[in-house]
């Protein structure tokens, strides 16, 4: 029986092609943009979830009333001295600094640019950033070893083997201290060059990770301490198993009282390394992204798809007319209201399936676009799982059911007396398409005026008049 349903849906699909043509185009591009919002959001929401102890570590920040003209709130950037004392004040719990200062690295006579980050050994142990060659124990036991991502290696090496090659890194030094908003301390420190060996590589370092690096090495080859003066870094925490943060919290005054006078900071607390993407109230290193630009794509994905669903119902309801008939044929001949209700869901899950393959085709010509937009790099292979199958099964049956529904549940329900004799009352069903049409209609002028207001604002942000002539006017 199945393989009948799946015969006549076929012949209707190609007997019908206009109309098929028309349905599959509105579905696809539904799909297209639900599957857009998927890889954005997923993208968004499992930002660090790749880490095997995410649930355990945290970011330190602190908050402090002092300065306010430079920035108020919670902020993840704290000094290098915070590292020791919390290793010393909580030896249960393993600390690491994240830190930068490096200008640029060097392979002989050619210089390359990068993220080179100065951190604790420990890094390898908290986090989970795969090693290619070396052995994570050990590949940052000295303290002029540099570990090195796959994509630095390539830039760096070619295809020759990177381990124990030697690069020259050039180290900043200290800038001057801020004591208050006039006075600046005038000791600066020099930069320096200091020669660093490969003794590992690091597999690419995943696109939804909000520590980013290509080459790591020991903070002691930072040199000295810049002490508690200086906010440029960022702290973690690996807490034990079922141990809670606040508990940890309750224990933080204490170390507050260890920064220096004027430097001192109100309260210090831990912020979950899933929250520090999405979670723009703590300030940090790096920038970091609004939860609410993942609903408002949502949101848009959603009445496009609806939009696209009623398109499919409204041509339904317009054709109840030709499809009265083959119902009363149908039910005369001794198909059930359940036979029928499949057939036509069948109908609608075939077209469903065939505008899901034009769906993805169409994202994958979009998603160049859709990177501009979104200032992301997203590919439909990343992550690829279970999860994206699922999805996209998912959303085809989702699909399929709604604009299915019309015809399924009612046109099924005609008596073949009356069809057959010509005395079917259209009357609801006329009522039904007009709603349709006119909470289709809306959605459209809606979603139109929407993205006009907001290209209009986007204009008037980019031409807005300054107060002066920007041309040819750099910062250093």
């Amino acid at each position: 029986m199945f393989r009948n349903y799946l015969k006549i849906a076929y012949r209707n699909l190609v007997r019908h092609r206009i109309y098929s043509l028309i349905n599959i185009s509105g579905l696809a591009i539904g799909i297209a943009f639900c599957i857009l919002t998927f890889l954005y959001v997923r993208h968004e929401w499992t930002y660090d979830a790749f880490h095997e102890n995410a649930d355990r570590i945290y970011r330190v920040y602190k908050d402090t009333g002092r300065y306010r003209d430079f920035g108020s709130g919670p902020s993840g950037v704290t000094p290098d001295a915070l590292g020791p004392a919390l290793a010393e004040a909580f030896p249960e719990v393993q600390s690491v600094r994240i830190g930068w200062g490096a200008s640029s690295v060097m392979q002989g006579d050619r210089s390359f640019q990068g993220v080179f980050s100065f951190v604790d050994p420990a890094i390898l142990e908290v986090f989970t950033f795969p090693l290619v060659k070396g052995d994570p124990a050990t590949v940052l036991e000295d303290p002029y070893s540099v570990v090195i991502t796959e994509a630095a290696a390539r830039k760096c090496f070619g295809d020759e083997d990177p381990l124990g090659k030697v690069l020259s890194v050039e180290i900043q030094g200290r800038p001057p201290v801020v004591r208050n908003p006039v006075v600046r301390d005038p000791v600066v420190r020099d930069p320096v060059v200091r020669d660093f060996v490969v003794t590992g590589i690091a597999e690419s370092v995943p696109k939804n990770s909000s520590i980013r690096f290509d080459f790591l090495a020991p903070f002691e080859a930072r040199g000295e301490l810049w002490g508690w003066g200086i906010s440029y870094l960022e702290t973690y925490v690996l807490l034990p198993e079922h141990r809670r943060a606040a508990d940890l919290e309750e224990r933080f005054p204490e170390l507050v009282k260890m920064w220096p006078g004027e430097k001192q900071v109100d309260r210090m607390g831990l912020q979950p390394l899933l929250e520090v993407h999405l979670n723009p109230g703590t300030r940090g290193p790096k920038p970091v992204s609004n939860p609410a630009y993942s609903y408002i794509f949502l949101g848009i994905a959603l009445l496009v798809l609806v939009i696209a669903c009623v398109n499919f119902m409204t041509l339904a309801v317009g054709r109840s007319f030709a499809r009265a008939r083959e119902v009363g044929v149908r039910k005369v001949v001794g198909a059930s209201r359940t036979h029928l209700m499949v057939q036509f869901l069948g109908e609608s899950m075939l077209l469903s399936a065939v505008a899901l393959v034009a769906g993805v085709a169409l994202t994958e010509l979009l998603l160049p676009a859709f990177n501009s937009l979104a200032n992301q790099d997203l590919a439909l292979d990343d992550q690829a799982d279970g999860v994206d199958l699922v999805f996209l099964l998912g959303l085809a049956l989702a699909v399929g059911l709604a604009a299915g529904s019309y015809p399924a549940f009612v046109l099924s329900g005609f008596q073949p007396v009356a069809v057959l004799k010509r005395r079917l009352s259209f009357g609801g069903s006329g009522l039904f398409g007009r709603a349709l049409v006119v909470f289709q209609l809306a959605l459209s002028v809606f979603l139109v005026v929407s993205a006009l207001l907001m290209a209009r604002q986007l204009e008037y942000l980019r031409t807005k008049p300054l107060g002066f002539e920007s041309d040819h006017v750099l910062r250093i």
